[in-house]
């Protein structure tokens, strides 16, 4: 017995090439990126849909999406916006993640 608790706490104790994988963990290097349904919208087509991916590939967690300048893309969920008509102009779409955040340009066109 007090040999399997020796080697249970010894192994405990052992560092090794153990891949670090939280998320939460600053010093956890991954990438984020923004995928889109398209990069421009037109009064007709108002819809845009984004995703959100990481590499490596980390489940559990939903984005925050939010638009810069407010109020030219309303936020429907899930990563769908509504572009509101109006002039040209480039709105800022950002997914805020795990305290990282990434961006992505969406033109809104006449």
């Amino acid at each position: 017995m007090s040999g399997v608790l020796a080697l249970a706490l010894i192994s405990s104790c052992v560092e090794g090439p153990f891949e670090h994988v939280n998320p939460n963990d600053p010093a956890v290097e991954f990438t984020m990126s923004i995928v889109a349904s398209r990069d421009t919208v037109t009064t007709d087509a108002r819809v845009v849909n984004f995703r959100l991916v990481t590499d490596p590939q980390i489940t559990g967690y939903e984005p925050a999406w939010s638009a810069t300048p407010a109020g030219l893309a309303v936020h429907l969920g899930g990563g769908t916006f509504v572009v509101v008509a109006g002039p040209p102009t480039s709105i800022l779409i950002t997914a805020s993640y795990l305290g990282r955040s990434v961006s992505y340009n969406l033109t809104r066109v006449p």
